[in-house]
């Protein structure tokens, strides 16, 4: 019952709004028969379409965002190389995020603390968000999903080896780099950090 109990409340379903391509719609619906003779489009202009993808936000097992970690960061390589020795480990966790029953974003939490943060005591790490669902939010509710749970953890800051090309992103959430940029898997990264509390300090950037 108390299992029961905690899956429950590790599961969070949110709806985020997201935006599709006017281009795109305005190509389907031009297209010979779809609003009958006439052509619906030459009568209508599109400016932009939105939608709403309910996501359910849970805590799962390695095993279950292996795949997906795996697919998006590690392409073309063998999925041994996308696990973490501390997968398993009893402080880990792993926040999936699921629309319509397909994995499609996931985020894992390690206790491990970095020398420029002291206080940094959880590192993000396999951030993936499905092809498909990227620009959509996914990525902003797993991460908020990681910062909630390291918080409930005790952490009151966290930090991450964030890609060059993922700064942008991580910065609109709150995030601040630090440090020289560096190479990891042939690609440059830089460490950022984001402190969950005001009593946390200030970032001492190095």
């Amino acid at each position: 019952m108390k299992k029961l109990m905690r899956q429950a409340k590790e599961t969070r379903t949110l709806r985020v709004e997201s935006r599709v391509d006017s281009t795109a719609i305005q190509r389907i619906i031009s297209r010979p028969g779809v609003f009958g003779e006439g052509g619906f489009a030459s009568r209508v202009s599109l400016m932009s379409a939105v939608f709403t993808m309910p996501l359910q936000i849970k805590l799962v097992p390695a095993g279950k965002v292996l795949a997906l970690r795996a697919a998006v960061l590690r392409a073309h390589k063998p999925v041994t190389e996308s696990i973490y020795a501390e997968d398993d480990a009893p402080d880990t966790f792993h926040v999936a995020a699921y629309a319509d029953g397909a994995l499609v974003g996931c985020g894992t939490g390690l206790r491990k603390g970095h020398g420029a943060c002291p206080t940094a005591t959880y590192q993000l790490r396999g951030m993936a968000v499905s092809p498909v669902s990227q620009g959509q939010g996914v990525g902003r509710a797993v991460l908020a999903e990681f910062e909630a749970e390291a918080a409930r953890r005790g952490a009151i800051a966290v930090w991450c080896n964030a890609r060059k090309t993922a700064e942008a992103f991580y910065a609109g959430c709150g995030w601040v780099a630090t440090g020289p940029i560096f190479e990891e898997v042939g690609l440059p990264h830089v460490v950022m950090f984001k402190h969950l509390s005001l009593e946390a300090g200030d970032l001492e950037k190095k």
